[in-house]
């Protein structure tokens, strides 16, 4: 019985020796490992064991290694990456029962590391999971990787740059780089020379080349290339420093974005033509379209266009007057004095309307001798004071062959949006307030619902 005793001593000292000797061989296994080691469990994330390779990776010890990343796998991943990184992990282990994945970690210092990390799940006895996981440093390849990157990107951009401006006209050209914030343009009308315009967009550069009344549409188009990959065509003024004033230009243009990185807007490239001769032709047809040949006032269609266009964009929590103008006594000068006469008549009501009121008020000739006045952002005083010097300045007498006649003026004044929120209803309105100046005498301006306040 003692020599069996003897014996199972013997054996259980062979045992413990060959035990030791393996884990010296997995020791050195460990430390020759390129890279480290981690285990964690998997639920909580706490740290199980962490090898010297790892700890040499981040030049420290492994007290301190557990206190940086709170002695916690998943705050040893840097905080953009966490979330993605630890879901993509997850999946892996649950279908594949390994993972493998690259992430940033920030080190001691404070420095940004790229670990290689590849990872394996195992079950315990007692049911909790835990990761063994090798760890490499990948900084240095991974950045030279991200250089070659740059380069194709580079390569990628300039050839669709290079092939939009193939299909631009031959006129002034541009490329923005949103990353550097500059703005490189070539005009050929100024010596072939490429020129820079530094903080473009951070300096707000937009609004020192682009009519104050085109802004608005252009720098909407402008957050919109920068938001997405996309193409336009838009028309403004645009200042052209070697001419001293803004040009019509029809401007050609087209984001871009980042080959790795699609929702990141890197470029934007485009031409510019000179459309000023064009638009010259366009705006002589349209006003022969928009305007009175007689008075050259707007006509009755294009200050309904206008007045319904300016409150869709412009009517919330403003306040405009549209007035109603009719000249008194113009029958008689034509029955008594010819229509050659009152056709001057006519001329001389809209050069008085039209020095009255501001040059940004629509005016407008909406039948024989009635006159329509749209004044933006005007409340009721405004629109009296207007009224009142119109109505002195049209006591006139003509006089022709010893006939003489006396002409004045008749207004309605309604006020937006007390007496309407439309074109139809202020129409209505002020139509029905000329009519009780008529009423009262003429020569008068009346309000539209006065009676009533």
């Amino acid at each position: 019985m003692t020599m069996d005793i003897e014996e199972l001593k013997a054996k259980l000292q062979e045992q413990e020796i060959m035990l030791e000797d393996a884990e010296k061989q997995l020791q050195l296994l460990i430390d020759n490992i390129p890279g480290g080691i981690l285990t964690y469990e998997e639920e909580s994330g706490k740290f199980i064991t962490i090898s010297k390779g790892c700890l040499d990776i981040f030049g420290c010890d492994e007290g301190s290694f557990r206190d940086f990343y709170y002695n916690n796998f998943e705050l040893f991943i840097s905080k953009p990456d966490r979330q993605k990184v630890k879901d993509l992990i997850a999946q892996q282990l649950n279908f594949l029962g390994n993972a493998e994945v690259t992430f940033r970690v920030r080190d001691l210092l404070g420095e940004t590391k790229y670990i290689a990390y590849r990872g394996k799940r195992f079950e315990r006895h007692d049911g909790i999971k835990q990761v063994y996981a090798v760890i490499e440093d990948v900084t240095e390849q991974t950045e030279v990787q991200q250089q070659l990157q740059r380069i194709a990107n580079t390569l990628y951009l300039e050839t669709q740059r290079y092939q939009l401006l193939q299909e631009a006209v031959d006129d002034i050209t541009f490329d923005y780089n949103v990353e550097t914030d500059t703005l490189e343009y070539f005009m050929p009308t100024e010596g072939s020379l490429r020129k820079t315009i530094a903080q473009f967009e951070e300096k707000g550069k937009l609004s020192e080349y682009i009519e104050s009344k085109d802004l608005v549409d252009i720098s909407d188009m402008w957050k919109s290339l920068l938001s997405e990959q996309m193409k336009n065509i838009a028309e403004c003024r645009i200042y052209i420093s070697s001419r001293k004033k803004y040009v019509w230009s029809r401007i050609y243009v087209a984001s871009f974005t980042d080959q790795q990185e699609k929702e990141k807007v890197v470029r934007i490239v485009g031409s510019i033509k000179d459309i000023s001769a064009e638009r010259k032709e366009i705006d002589a047809l349209s006003k022969q379209a928009n305007c009175d040949n007689m008075t050259g006032l707007y006509n009755k269609r294009a200050m309904q266009m206008l007045v319904k266009d300016y409150l869709r964009k412009h009517g919330d929590g403003t306040n405009h007057a549209m007035l109603m103008v009719d000249a008194d006594n113009f029958k008689a000068v034509n029955d008594n004095l010819g229509h050659l006469y009152g056709d001057e008549v006519i001329k001389y009501v809209a050069k008085s309307i039209r020095s009255t009121f501001r040059e940004s008020d629509f005016v407008g000739r909406v039948g024989g001798d009635e006159f329509l006045i749209f004044m933006k952002n005007a409340d009721l005083d405004a629109a009296k004071m207007r009224a009142g010097k119109l109505n002195e300045k049209m006591r006139q007498t003509f006089e022709n062959d010893g006939i003489t006649i006396r002409i004045s003026c008749s207004i309605g004044i309604a006020l937006y949006p007390d007496q309407g929120t439309d074109y139809e209803a202020l129409y209505q309105k002020a139509d029905e307030a000329l009519y009780k100046a008529k009423e009262g005498g003429r020569d008068r301006y009346e309000l539209a619902g006065e009676e009533d306040q």
